[in-house]
C-alpha cells in the first residue's frame, strides 16, 4: 500500500490538541515513549536534560488503539541560547503517522510553532507527561479488570 502524506494547514498545537485527545481515549491499549528512560529517571527529566545539553530532542509517541488503529507523534523542538542552560526561544514541528487495519498508511505533517519562553515550554513537557501517566494507569486498570473478570469465570466454573 501507498503512505499518503498530507501538509496540513494546522500548526503542531492542533496535533498535540490531537495528542491530548488521544491520551483522554478509553479505548487505548498501549502507549509508548520513545526514546526509552531507565528507572528511577522520569521521561520529562530526561527531555529537559537533552534539550539542555544539545538544544533539540525528538519526542515520538506511539498509541495502539483497540480497533487496531496505531498512531505515532513525532515531536522535534528546536532551540536557540546559551548551551548548558534551556532554550528561551525556538520552535517546535511535529508530524503523525497513522496504521490503519485495513493496510492504509498516513502521514500528516504540521505548520511549526514557535516558543519564546522555556518556562512555557517545561510546563507543556509536564501537561503531556501527566496525560501520559494518566492514560498508562487507565490501561493497567482496565487490564486487571479484565483479569479479575476472567479468574471470576474460572472460579464459578
Amino acid at each position: 500500500m501507498v503512505t499518503h502524506v498530507t501538509y496540513s494547514d494546522e500548526t503542531v498545537l492542533s496535533m498535540l490538541s490531537k495528542l491530548e485527545s488521544d491520551f483522554r481515549c478509553s479505548d487505548i491499549m498501549l502507549v509508548e515513549r520513545l526514546p526509552p528512560v531507565r528507572e528511577p529517571e522520569r521521561y520529562r527529566d530526561y527531555v529537559v536534560k537533552i534539550l539542555r545539553e544539545f538544544h533539540r530532542v525528538c519526542i515520538f509517541v506511539r498509541i495502539v488503539f483497540g480497533n487496531g488503529l496505531t498512531r505515532g507523534y513525532a515531536i522535534q523542538i528546536h532551540g536557540e541560547g546559551e548551551l548548558g542552560q534551556l532554550p528561551e526561544r525556538g520552535y517546535v514541528e511535529g508530524f503523525t503517522v497513522e496504521y490503519h487495519p485495513d493496510g492504509t498508511k498516513r502521514r500528516v505533517f504540521y505548520r511549526p510553532v514557535g516558543y519564546t519562553s522555556s518556562k512555557e515550554l517545561v510546563e507543556q513537557l509536564e501537561r503531556f507527561a501527566r496525560l501520559f501517566h494518566e492514560s498508562e494507569l487507565k490501561i493497567v486498570e482496565r487490564k486487571l479488570d479484565e483479569a479479575y473478570r476472567e479468574r471470576l469465570v474460572l472460579f464459578w466454573l
